[in-house]
């Protein structure tokens, strides 16, 4: 019996909410409203908005201290209002509104706003919104803090913090932080942090995400990710664990991949460098080490990166693939340029794989001629130092590089070689 009058109470008062929490928010309407207030209440109590001290009529009494055991229907509150479920309030709110499950406010909220489940709020929030689940408003000058979403319609001023979302429908000056995606439709002044996608138009200040950072205008500031990160403008730092794309970059990428269309100021530092109107170069080269090499340079003349394979085929064939950067200097009446680079090599036996350490570093100074526009002939010395774990069966170490070098010495097991090598070759 007890359970059916409660049952039947709460779908009364959330009846009675449905129909009631639809006010028009407009001007005038509002005029309409205000002239049915009957009276100022220093204190209400309900135990749904159909029985309590309000009795009649409901939802046109704005009260100082507004108590609802279950649930409360108001026209505002201009104090403290305390709901065991659910308080609905058709105007203002002001300074304090808990409530076991649900708050819905269908004009602004000026203080704090707690609820275990949701808080809804149709103009804006000046002050603090707290919830298990959900929060929505307008607008927000201050904090939204829920186990799982929030929502701000307009722009933020402060902050949002969410278990899972955070949504701003226009900008934000301060701070999202969440455990899966920030979206912000407008500009961020500040910062993101998530678990997993940053979103905004424009950034000033930092974006940081596990895995995505995305700002489909411009940033100034910083994009750190596990990933990727996107801006069309870059004015500061991209860094990602894979890859990061702008149009124009003013400041510095580093990642696995870089791409760029343009860079005006600084460089793009990363395992392959990709910029439109920079340096693409194929070269074909011969070196002490390795008779036969192929390499792509890829970046700016400033700064650029790497990629090289070769081959010995004499009598002790060997193969080496390996890695570095490079800056070039500038051209010396357009016909002579001059470039330096450090790469690192592995390097094994073409027949018998090495499991052992085999590593070569050049130190390269390169001097080319173009012969045409697209075309140089280059050639240089090379500093070569390797370092070697592999024992051979007469006790020597290494891959009988560097026999006649002017360095030979064994460090716990270690071999370290330095000698001067050459490399000639062509660029295209």
């Amino acid at each position: 019996m007890n359970s059916k009058f409660f049952l039947s109470m709460m779908l009364l008062g959330l009846v009675t909410f449905a129909s009631k929490a639809q006010e028009s928010s407009n001007e005038d309407q509002k005029s309409d409203v205000a002239e049915e207030i009957i009276s100022e209440q220093a204190l209400q109590v309900s135990f749904v908005p159909v029985l309590g001290t309000n009795f009649k009529p409901y939802g046109q009494s704005l009260n100082n201290v507004s108590l609802n055991i279950f649930a409360g229907y108001n026209y505002g509150v201009n104090g403290v209002e305390l709901g065991g479920f659910v308080n609905v309030d058709r105007s203002d709110v002001k300074y304090l509104q808990l409530s076991g499950f649900v708050n819905l406010v269908g004009g602004n909220v000026t203080g704090f706003q707690g609820a275990g489940f949701v808080n809804g709020v149709k103009q804006q929030v000046t002050g603090a919104q707290m919830a298990g689940f959900v929060n929505m408003s307008k607008g927000l000058t201050g904090v939204q803090g829920s186990g799982f979403v929030n929502y701000a319609h307009g722009d933020v001023i402060g902050g949002q913090g969410s278990g899972f979302v955070n949504y701003a429908h226009g900008d934000i000056t301060g701070v999202q932080g969440t455990g899966f995606v920030n979206f912000a439709l407008g500009d961020v002044v500040g910062a993101q942090g998530s678990g997993f996608v940053n979103y905004a138009k424009s950034v000033k200040g930092v974006q940081g995400a596990g895995f995505v950072n995305y700002a489909n205008d411009s940033l100034k500031g910083a994009q750190l990710s596990g990933f990727y990160n996107h801006a069309k403008e870059v004015n500061g730092v991209q860094a990602s664990g894979f890859a990061n794309y702008t149009k124009t970059l003013r400041g510095f990428q580093f990642g696995i991949i870089n791409i760029a269309d343009t860079v005006e100021k600084g460089a793009t530092i990363g395992f392959l460098n990709i910029v439109r109107t920079g340096k693409h170069e194929v070269a074909l080269s011969y070196n002490d080490i390795t008779d036969i090499n192929a390499a792509f340079r890829s970046g700016t003349d400033k700064f650029y990166s790497v990629l090289e394979v070769g081959i010995q085929t004499g009598d002790n064939p060997l193969w080496a693939v390996g890695a570095g950067f490079g800056t070039q200097f500038k051209p010396i009446k357009d016909k002579f340029v001059t470039s330096v680079e450090l790469a690192s090599f592995g390097v094994n036996r073409v027949d018998d794989f090495q499991d052992d350490l085999n590593q070569v570093t050049k130190l390269s100074v390169n001097v080319g001629y173009k012969i045409f526009k697209t075309l140089s002939v280059n050639a240089g010395p090379i500093l070569n130092i390797s370092t070697s774990r592999s024992v051979n069966a007469d006790g020597s170490y290494g891959l009988g590089l560097g026999e006649n070098g002017f360095y030979d010495q064994t460090f716990s097991g270690t071999n370290v070689k330095a000698w001067v090598g050459y490399h000639v070759g062509v660029r295209f």
